[in-house]
């Protein structure tokens, strides 16, 4: 057993940890100032990340309205063309289909 003294114990973990206070770029692994700013691009590429995905959602969502407001005229026009009373209604669904659609989930 060798004579280690607390001191020793505490300079060598000092030694050590000043060792790892950095990562292979250089960059100081407590530098909280440094990790705030890394955080707050983080935090900024997620939000343009959501912004995107919303913007794709909202865009799909209007492409599968658009379907319904088709069928809403096309069934529209059936019915006035022939009066089917088999036909009535139908572009009601198809309308309220695609107001549906463009309102998205509800929670």
């Amino acid at each position: 057993m060798t004579d280690t003294t607390a001191a020793d114990l505490w300079s060598d973990y000092l030694d050590a940890a000043s060792s790892m206070s950095t990562d292979d770029s250089g960059m100081d692994l407590y530098d909280i100032e440094g990790m705030n700013e890394a955080a707050h691009d983080i935090y900024l590429a997620l939000v343009a990340a959501q912004a995107a995905i919303d913007a794709a959602v909202m865009d799909e969502r209007e492409r599968c309205a658009k379907v319904c407001d088709t069928l809403e005229g096309k069934w529209w026009l059936l019915w006035k063309s022939g009066y089917d009373m088999m036909d009535q209604g139908k572009s009601d669904g198809a309308t309220d289909c695609a107001a549906d659609i463009r309102k998205g989930p509800t929670p």
